[in-house]
């Protein structure tokens, strides 16, 4: 026994030494595919669209605010960059149908792991003292994910689709600061957008066919 208490202290102060960088690190781990960036358009389309829809923002570990709860608004921002239409209008559309309307639905969300997988990695590091902690990491995924419809006048022309999961992975002892949970979260919502631009953006053809003043 009093062996055994040696070699745990003999670890535990291996830990302290040598690994403590290690035991709190933490890392966000993005798709293996590269963000998709919309190529911005060398004209734009001489088309008004009217951009509406819903959004859904649940980011709860830790609580996150600002731009982040404004996806629609960025999205148009970006559309906006895009200099793909040759007006983009939101939030009040007039009651005249624009030449095409968007209609988008946007979610973003954290998914952390399952509390049952969670409780027996942090239950057995704090058992024995963190030795444990080198095994074991927890992980929360950002995900983002975007439905995008287009309308002329009343008639549907074509519904575009994107997912983006970010994760953060780190072990059962470490604090990531809120700005790294921000970066994740960004990351994910970022990335989806720019999945439904740049699809958007391959279709320009397709859009022209109902380019006014022709």
């Amino acid at each position: 026994m009093r062996d055994f208490g040696r070699l745990a202290s003999y670890l535990l102060l291996t830990n302290l030494l040598s690994g403590c960088g290690y035991l709190y690190s933490y890392e966000i781990v993005e798709p293996n595919h590269p963000s998709i960036a919309a190529v911005k358009a060398e004209k734009p389309l001489r088309l008004v669209v009217g951009l509406s829809g819903t959004e859904k923002v649940l980011l709860d570990v830790p609580p996150l605010g600002g731009e982040l709860q404004e996806l629609k608004a960025l999205f148009t921002h970006q559309l906006q960059g895009l200099s793909l239409f040759q007006r983009v209008l939101y939030p009040a559309v007039p009651p005249n149908h624009p030449d095409l309307s968007i209609h988008v639905i946007l979610i973003l969300q954290n998914k952390p792991e399952p509390e049952w997988t969670q409780f027996p990695k942090r239950f057995l590091t704090c058992l024995l003292l963190g030795l444990p902690a080198p095994l074991f990491h927890v992980e929360y995924h950002y995900v983002a994910s975007g439905d995008m419809e287009i309308f002329h006048r009343d008639h549907f022309v074509k519904k575009y689709t994107a997912n983006s999961d970010v994760t953060i992975r780190m072990r059962v002892l470490a604090v990531p600061p809120p700005i790294f949970w921000e970066q994740a979260a960004s990351r994910a919502r970022d990335s989806m957008i720019a999945d439904l631009l740049h699809q958007l953006d391959q279709d320009r053809e397709l859009l022209s066919k109902f380019e006014t003043g022709l």
